[in-house]
């Protein structure tokens, strides 16, 4: 089986309106471009990326604030915070 690629030029534009946009060109594999831009109901290729790199920062994000679980202390009084 081969895998098929295209050759594609996309616009990065900055993530979360941080950063300089830039222009790039990639080599992907046809049929996961498809895919992805299915699956995240993109319309255009760059749309597709820019979701899934969004994507792929906010997984990470979480990641490292899971990491944390039970190792931050905190003061907190329950029973006041849940009578507000």
């Amino acid at each position: 089986m081969t895998l098929m690629h295209m050759r594609h030029r996309i616009v990065m534009h900055p993530i979360e309106g941080k950063g300089i946009p830039m222009r790039t060109t990639v080599d992907l594999p046809e049929g996961i471009v498809r895919r992805a831009r299915k699956a995240c109901g993109a319309r255009t290729k760059t749309e597709t990326l820019i979701r899934g790199l969004e994507a792929l920062v906010r997984e990470e994000r979480l990641s490292r604030l899971w990491a944390l679980r039970g190792r931050v202390p905190l003061e907190i009084d329950l029973k006041a915070s849940r009578r507000r």
